[in-house]
Parts: structure tokens; sequence; C-alpha cells
């Protein structure tokens, strides 16, 4: 099983489809959100239907979903990019009880409080490389890197495709 642990704005969509090029069973946020409990947890079923689970509540749970046979990718932007993004997206976006209530687990706060924002997307990169240091089933993949097959591909132990990666919600900088 292969579980997306960064937060949602980095790259996570893009990741999802790297995996299905490779032919896994992916859910991504809308195939988990649609399996999320009041309580947070996930309908048993997608542990089940699925071989990646990426996003959504990804990044609270993976010391519970810690186990060797698993792999763990930490999808990571720079902060201020990162922030900037949540902030387009959230215009766009509805909410609803439950993604306030995760949200506010996630993050800290139900709003797009910039510090507190900030603070908990550093705060979760630190927590989990010091949860996975001396662990080997982690991969960090930087939205930036120039060479991410280069990264991804021997972690999978798959042979890297002859495709570009691919780079889904580019903002209109990325585009040009």
């Amino acid at each position: 099983m292969i579980f997306g642990i960064g937060f949602g704005r980095t790259g996570t969509r893009s990741l999802a489809l790297a995996l299905r090029g490779f032919g896994y069973r992916v859910a991504h946020w809308a195939e988990l959100y649609r399996n999320l409990r009041m309580d947070l947890t996930l309908n048993p079923e997608v542990f089940v239907a699925y071989d990646a689970l990426i996003d959504c509540t990804m990044p609270l749970m993976y010391r519970e979903l810690w186990a060797p046979e698993h792999k763990f990718i930490l999808t990571i932007r720079n902060v201020n990019d990162w922030y900037q993004s949540v902030i387009r997206h959230r215009r766009s976006c509805s909410t609803t009880a439950l993604k306030r209530k995760l949200r506010k687990e996630i993050f800290g706060v139900e709003d797009l409080h910039e510090p507190s924002l900030k603070y908990a997307f550093l705060r979760h990169e630190i927590n989990v490389k010091n949860f996975f240091r001396d662990k080997d089933n982690l991969l960090i993949l930087d939205v930036d890197s120039k060479d991410k097959w280069g990264l991804l591909c021997p972690f999978l132990g798959k042979e890297r495709p002859d495709i570009t990666y691919p780079h889904k919600n580019k903002t209109k900088k990325e585009k040009k």
C-alpha cells in the first residue's frame, strides 16, 4: 500500500496521476472525501479497493498506518507558494461541516490564518521526517524537483517511463 501524506496543494494530484500511470488503483481527495466519516476515519473498504491513498486525511494518519511493507510519500513545496495555492484553491471551493472539521484537525484552524497554516505545514514536514528518521519507507518528493521520476521510480521499484512527469493544477506563473 502507498500513502501520500503531503498536504493538499503539494503536487498530490500529479502524484496520483503518476501512480495511476504505473497501474496503481489510486484514491485522491474526492474518492477519500466520499468515504470520510464525521469522526475523520475512513470507510475501511477504501483500504481494499485501492493500492494508494493520497491527500485528504492521509497527513493525519501516517503514524497509525505505518507498517514496514507500506510506502509513504511526503510531497512538499515552498511554504509561501503552498500558502498562495491554498488561498487560490479555497476561493473556488464550497465548505461543509466535515471540511471545516478536517481543516481544524490538520491545520489547527478553520480559516485561512496565514501564520497558523504555515506553521502547521512546516510542523507536519518536521514531524514526518522525525517519525521516519530510522525507517526506509519514506520518499520526500519536492514539487520543484527537476527529476521526480528519478526519485519516484527507484522508490517504487519501477522502470522510468518515457513520458514527462504529470503536472496538474499549474498556476499561471508555472504555465509560462
